[in-house]
């Protein structure tokens, strides 16, 4: 009979394990993504009937998101959802309402996938402007560094 030879290492075991296991990804398994679970059958529940594209009240359309990614791209149109909810303005008072589990999930999911992948697609902050010190300003700034041991005033 043949022996197989041990693991070199951990290392090495980690990446079998790995391999085996598949690739990470952010979608839960079944192919459906967290705002598929929580999000999008509260939607379609309580919001499509006046939020479709053909009688879109408000400006705000909600019909259009079919997955995280699509829903990522909707912009301020979830942080206008998440005060509206959160507010019990929407629903309004004569349309069926949410129980406080299923408005949770939504604002849940605004609050923490939503706003979670919008920080990592911010743009990077402005350039630093690099200005010269007026002669006040350089006084100024070399009596605060030296002390009043230099006058270098005309």
């Amino acid at each position: 009979m043949r022996k197989s030879p041990p693991l070199a290492s951990p290392v090495a075991a980690f990446c079998l394990l790995a391999l085996a296991l598949g690739p990470a990804s952010g979608q839960e398994p079944g192919g459906r993504d967290a705002f598929q679970d929580r999000a999008l059958p509260v939607i379609e529940r309580y919001c499509v009937d006046c939020h479709a594209k053909g009688e879109a009240e408000a400006g705000v359309v909600l019909d259009g998101f079919g997955d995280r990614a699509a829903a990522v791209e909707g912009g301020r149109t979830w942080l206008r959802v998440r005060d509206a909810v959160e507010g019990h303005i929407m629903p309004p008072a004569d349309s069926p309402q949410p129980s406080p589990r299923e408005r949770e999930a939504l604002v849940g999911w605004i609050e923490g996938d939503f706003l979670a992948a919008r920080c990592g697609q911010q743009a990077a902050p402005p350039p630093v402007v690099i200005r010269r010190l007026n002669r006040q300003e350089y006084n100024n700034t070399i009596r605060d560094l030296l002390g009043d041991v230099f006058s270098w005033k005309r």
